[in-house]
């Protein structure tokens, strides 16, 4: 079994990004599990919890895993939108 894929996203996150954000996550999840490096989100809005919780999904319905390392700040964006974060 390969090790997953690794995307690292830092800086702000939120709708002027998402488009950006989808497609890099998309790229890096196309050739199976992806572990995703958020400790370097210095904030995030409803619309980055949505893109991961969509890619964690997308991951799942086709049997793949979705990795999270979290920052504060993404952390607090998951707690005020009531989800649960992907498992770290």
């Amino acid at each position: 079994m390969s090790s997953p894929s690794v995307l690292t996203l830092h800086g702000a996150h939120d709708l002027s990004t998402s488009v950006a954000t989808h497609a890099a996550m998309l790229e890096a999840s196309a050739a199976g599990s992806l572990r995703l490096d958020l400790s370097g989100v210095e904030s995030a809005d409803v619309s980055f919890v949505q893109l991961v919780l969509a890619l964690r999904a997308g991951l799942e319905a086709r049997g793949d895993t979705l990795e999270c390392l979290t920052s504060p700040a993404v952390v607090e964006a998951f707690s005020r939108c009531g989800a649960d974060l992907p498992a770290n």
